[in-house]
């Protein structure tokens, strides 16, 4: 298992020196590697876990109707498991992400939104649903997942809208 981590960073290093980013950038995604390499191999004797997590529903908004402005606000901590428990070791840090999404349709009232995660959860994920402004039977949904260590959206997760037609077929009923 460690080396597969070592093999990831080392991916991951590799990527970043292709890159052409400021210095400062470029140090700070080292420091961040090294930080996820260190979880991943680090015997951790307390059983803590450090990372960003979403509070609540209430820390996330959703702005728009042809673009979506998705703001969320993450609490950074030390966490450790006692059995089923989570204790809070010490908050760290707090910080809000933003990204822009682009439904498939516009959208009519506000987006419905679930959240899945939490602190002491490695998963961090939130589904955002809108409904069709021009047709109420329409709807889609996105899952927008968040890198728990690093607090920032996964950029592949960005752009997979599923839709949903909850009407009936009209073709089907005339056959």
């Amino acid at each position: 298992m460690k080396q597969q981590h070592y093999v990831e960073a080392a991916k991951r290093l590799l990527e970043l020196s292709e890159l052409s980013d400021t210095e400062h950038d470029t140090l700070g995604r080292i420091e961040e590697i090294f930080s996820d390499l260190k979880v991943h191999i680090v015997p951790d004797e307390d059983d803590y876990y450090r990372g960003w997590h979403m509070s609540s529903v209430s820390d996330i908004t959703v702005e728009g109707s042809d673009l979506l402005e998705v703001s969320v606000k993450l609490w950074q901590a030390d966490t450790k498991r006692a059995g089923r428990a989570v204790v809070v070791a010490r908050s760290l840090d707090t910080k809000t992400i933003e990204t822009t999404l682009e439904p498939p349709f516009e959208t009519d009232g506000e987006p419905h939104i679930e959240e899945y995660g939490g602190i002491g959860k490695k998963q961090q994920s939130l589904v955002i649903t809108v409904v069709d402004r021009d047709d109420s039977e329409r709807s889609a949904s996105i899952q927008l997942d968040i890198n728990p260590y690093y607090g920032r959206f996964i950029d592949s997760r960005l752009h997979g809208w599923e839709v949903t037609d909850t009407g009936e077929d009209e073709d089907n009923d005339n056959e």
